[in-house]
């Protein structure tokens, strides 16, 4: 008598190995289609986000120019730094390097 083990891996030999990967295959392929529709119908059951104009910035809106309200923090960097580009790096050592490109605005009339 052979033992079980024997005998499981004669049956599983006597499948054609084209066949098994094909059943593989198609396995895999209905069960991501499976968990597609399971996220899919988890996703529209979801209220949908709120739209950018009922959302409130974190900081209040702050104008230097305007006369009312209160009075903000102090600026030291000249307006043409502020309004400029600003160029981001990843240099050597996994690290992030910001430099601002000071462009020369010719006076509006």
């Amino acid at each position: 008598m052979a033992s079980a083990t024997r005998r499981l891996i004669n049956w599983a030999a006597a499948f054609e190995d084209g066949a098994l990967i094909r059943a593989a295959f198609f396995g895999l392929l209905s069960a991501t289609a499976v968990i597609l529709y399971l996220d899919y119908s988890e996703l529209s059951s979801r209220a949908p986000p709120p739209d950018a104009g009922s959302l409130s910035p974190i900081l209040p809106a702050f104008d230097p120019n305007a006369p009312q309200g209160t009075p903000g923090p102090e600026i030291t960097t000249p307006p043409a730094t502020l309004q400029a580009p600003l160029n981001v790096a990843l240099v050597s050592g996994a690290s992030v390097r910001l430099r601002s490109k000071s462009i020369q605005r010719a006076p509006s009339p």
